[in-house]
């Protein structure tokens, strides 16, 4: 059989000069098939498709393209090239992820539902319509919106830093927020997703970004930390360990053990130090800090021995491909001589428990029938880690569980139905990681009867008594309806799961002294329509938008903070009157007693303006009503900033059930699109609001 040989696709330009020659009628079809070294099916292939091939020729499609597959969305493509001309026309930056956001707009208005801005859908539209994206230099974002104007908010911090500061909160440099966060290891981050960071970095501002990241590092346990994409720290600290510039490289890496407390963010940063270093291997700064992590008892929570080095390994052993062995071995980390402990950890980490054994074996042997102290500690914790991972037996689960204080992360998901088991565990969990596992223990009826739900009362009942408290107060009450929804349909109750809600009511009232006050004045729109009772949250499972709504709200008010609530009425804006001594029920009533109307996310902003009120933010709260309106909100914005005399307002809308929408201008740091809402949610306007980033 005859080698069919390579195939040869002719781009656009070629096919239409072939065209063109058969229509001149100079040559035969034959001879043109042989000049252009095609095949004569071919060629009556492209005389077959001769006006498409014709018609995108004159649409100035590329001319090197090969196919002319054109998208389904057509419409939709050509409103979002229009939106891009417009936002280029007046030297706005854009990135991939902003229209993306802009892209999932117009197909909501369009009434299109099969459509996703993936990513794969978006390196197809930029091939499709020839657009590039390159950072911005910040010294021409300064010139074109110089701090003071009505687009930077007129504060001291520079526009970059704001821009910053928002990208590792929300893992995003526009103005939008995903509840629910960016991370993970499907996310990407680069060049066109944090063009500021690049741009900071190729001014050599890396030391300022290094400085960031300490004071992220800094606030651990705050606020400020439950606020921050973990993802998006990994990313920025692996951009300035890559970096060229010395004093950036050598702030990276003094800031690596106070950044990197844990293996997930030590993972983290291996995968984005390789992507931006596009494989050229490691060097000696990334080795040292490595083996400086492993071996300098730089983990979690402070120094620590062996024993806590185990600890912070066998919980996450791999992430983002990579595993402790890999780190090990290209990092070339040496146990050291003098920590016997950490050597069998580092053994454990390398080669497995069989190893680490025969390590202790021999020091024993050296040591004239007796090792170290801490190496034995630290055998006999990776043993029953191994120990728990591979048993079938509860009763020997739990039993050590109990002894060496395991976590929930070494416990096999066979085992987590097990009640022996969760009552070790819930007597040590952090509380956020118990709250999250609390339905999935009512599915399994654990929490029907018996001692675990006095041991899990109890541990409720303790953590109402804690300053600060650990759990707002969305997090609290998505708490309540999740139990309310695993629970089993039944007539008679028992008298624990009476107890144990009485507890979780406790609890979300305690929450809402977890909210600082600001100092700010805000004036919240809520959406008083149908669908905002019967509609689910994105990001808090089981919650409907009234009562996300009702919440932020009733947060915001007894903080103590200037609040005005309206609601979107049927003869416009009405007041709410809601004050602190009004609980999440009175508010919901309230709200389902306003005659609904339609929602137009820029009138409060014209309200604002009419009655001559100052307010530092206002806030819109729908569930996904965010495309009708009179005036475009940027613009609304500008004008009630102009007319009171208030350049550092700010304007957000929380779309509850979005996922996605594009509302901010690129350009306006003063406005937030908040697709969904989840825990991180009312601290993320709070900070938006005072203006940190």
């Amino acid at each position: 059989m005859a080698n069919r040989g390579k195939y040869s696709a002719k781009d656009l330009k070629t096919k239409v000069e072939i065209l063109q020659e058969v229509e001149r009628g100079l040559l035969t079809k034959t001879a043109i098939a042989e000049k252009f070294a095609v095949k004569k099916s071919t060629l009556s292939t492209y005389l077959k498709n001769k006006d498409s091939i014709f018609n995108a020729y004159q649409k100035e499609m590329e001319p090197s393209r090969k196919r002319l597959r054109t998208s389904a969305h057509r419409e939709m493509e050509d409103a979002v090239m229009a939106w891009i001309k417009d936002v280029r026309s007046r030297n706005i930056p854009l990135s991939g992820p902003i229209i993306a956001a802009k892209a999932v707009d117009f197909a909501s208005q369009m009434g299109i539902s099969d459509f996703s801005a993936s990513e794969g859908w978006l390196s197809r539209f930029k091939a499709r319509h020839e657009l590039t994206f390159k950072s911005c230099s910040t010294r021409l974002l300064s010139e074109r919106f110089p701090v003071g104007s009505p687009f930077t908010m007129g504060g001291g911090d520079d526009e970059n830093l704001l821009r910053l500061r928002r990208f590792l909160r929300t893992g995003l440099e526009g103005g939008r927020y995903q509840a629910g966060g960016v991370g993970g290891a499907s996310t990407k981050f680069s060049s066109e997703s944090a063009p500021t960071v690049h741009a900071l970095l190729d001014e050599h501002r890396g030391p300022e970004l290094v400085k960031e990241l300490l004071h992220v590092a800094a606030c651990d346990g705050d606020s400020l930390q439950r606020a921050v994409c973990p993802e998006a720290v990994a990313y920025v600290l692996a951009l300035c360990a890559a970096s060229d510039h010395r004093p950036t490289k050598t702030a990276a890496y003094s800031a690596f053990p106070q950044v990197c407390r844990c293996p997930a963010q030590l993972f983290a940063v291996t995968r984005y130090l390789e992507e931006v270093s596009e494989g050229t291997g490691w060097g000696r700064a990334h080795r040292r800090a490595v083996s400086r992590w492993y071996t300098a008892g730089e983990v979690e929570n402070g120094e620590g021995g062996a024993r806590r080095l185990a600890a912070q390994t066998t919980r996450v052993v791999r992430r983002h491909r990579w595993t402790h062995a890999d780190l090990l071995r290209l990092a070339h980390v040496r146990p050291p001589a003098h920590r016997p402990g950490v050597a069998v950890v580092l053994r454990y980490l390398a080669r497995g428990l069989p190893a680490a054994v025969k390590l202790v074996e021999e020091q024993e042997a050296e040591k004239g029938g007796g090792a170290e102290e801490e190496a034995r500690e630290a055998l006999a914790y990776l043993k029953a880690v191994h120990d728990v991972r591979h048993t079938q037996d509860e009763q020997l689960a739990a039993r050590l569980v109990e002894e060496h204080q395991l976590a929930l992360q070494h416990v096999p998901s066979h085992l987590l139905r097990s009640k022996e088991v969760w009552l070790c565990l819930v007597r040590r969990l952090p509380l956020a990681e118990l709250v999250a596992h609390v339905p999935r223990l009512s599915r399994a009826g654990l929490l029907s009867r018996g001692p675990l739900v006095g041991l899990l009362r109890e541990r409720l009942r303790s953590a109402t008594e804690q300053k600060p408290p650990p759990l707002g107060p969305l997090e609290t009450y998505a708490l309540k309806r999740h139990l309310e929804a695993s629970r089993p349909k039944q007539h008679h109750r028992p008298a624990s799961s009476q107890q144990l809600d009485d507890v979780i009511a406790a609890l979300h009232e305690h929450s809402f002294k977890a909210v600082p006050a600001t100092g700010k004045r805000f004036l919240v729109a809520v959406d008083v329509r149908g669908p905002m009772a019967h509609g689910r949250v994105r990001g808090l499972d089981g919650v409907t938008p009234a009562e996300a709504s009702a919440l932020l709200l009733q947060a915001l008010v007894r903080t103590g903070d200037a609040v005005t609530a309206l609601a979107f009425a049927a003869r416009g804006l009405v007041q709410l009157e809601v004050d602190a001594r009004m609980s999440l029920a009175d508010i919901s009533r309230r709200m389902r007693e306003t005659p609904m109307g339609p929602v137009d996310v820029s009138l409060p902003l014209r309200w604002a303006k009419e009655q001559g009120r100052p307010f530092d933010l206002v806030l819109v709260c729908t569930d996904n009503q965010t495309q009708s309106f009179a005036v475009h909100p940027a613009q609304a914005l500008r004008e009630y900033r102009e007319a009171c005399s208030l350049p550092g307002t700010r304007f957000a809308v929380c779309a509850m059930c979005s996922q996605g929408f594009s509302l901010a201008p690129p350009d306006e740091l003063g406005m937030l699109d908040v697709a969904g809402c989840d825990g991180r949610t009312l601290q993320l306007l709070q900070d938006f609001s005072s203006g940190r980033f």
